[in-house]
């Protein structure tokens, strides 16, 4: 990848991903790549996905039942962003209400889960993003299968509304 033009491609790619914490959602960081390298370039979508498939160093993660598409380092591996994710999960699920996502953050950086190597906040964020279950608000975060984040009648979003209002 270094003798050609996708090396510039490829090098943007990566630093918006670097700033991301090292994950992103595929269509995010295509989008981000596009806005850095400028709309005068003649790249589409297609050619920035073969700069990041050519490289070595990164890794795609597909669609699946838990996860949107997505691009990782490949020294991130899918087990620690599932360790990330589920740990999300059993928070929320255990809290049952929307949390904050400093509050959330605190509340993984204490599991410890890689061993005295702690997870960043951007990190952290970007590997929620990506998990289908997760959904952030404008008050935190919660769970995709609650009906306050997720409504699925229109009782549900008067409630809702209801709520907000103070009612």
């Amino acid at each position: 990848i270094s003798n050609s033009h996708l090396r510039y491609v490829n090098r943007a790619a990566k630093d918006i991903l670097i700033e991301n914490g090292g994950v992103m959602k595929e269509s995010l960081l295509i989008a981000e790549t596009l806005n850095s390298i400028g709309k005068k370039s003649e790249l589409d979508g297609s050619i920035i996905r073969l700069a990041l498939s050519i490289d070595g160093e990164l890794a795609k993660n597909d669609r699946s039942n838990e996860f949107e598409p997505a691009w990782h380092f490949e020294k991130i591996s899918i087990n620690n962003i599932k360790s990330i994710t589920n740990s999300a999960y059993n928070i929320l699920k255990k809290k049952g209400e929307i949390i904050a996502f400093a509050d959330l953050f605190k509340m993984i950086k204490q599991l410890d889960l890689f061993f005295n190597k702690q997870p960043t906040l951007e990190l952290i964020k970007s590997c929620l993003c990506i998990d289908h279950r997760l959904r952030e608000t404008k008050d935190g975060w919660g769970l995709m299968e609650w009906r306050t984040i997720n409504p699925r009648s229109i009782r549900d979003k008067v409630i809702i509304i209801l709520r907000k209002n103070g009612n």
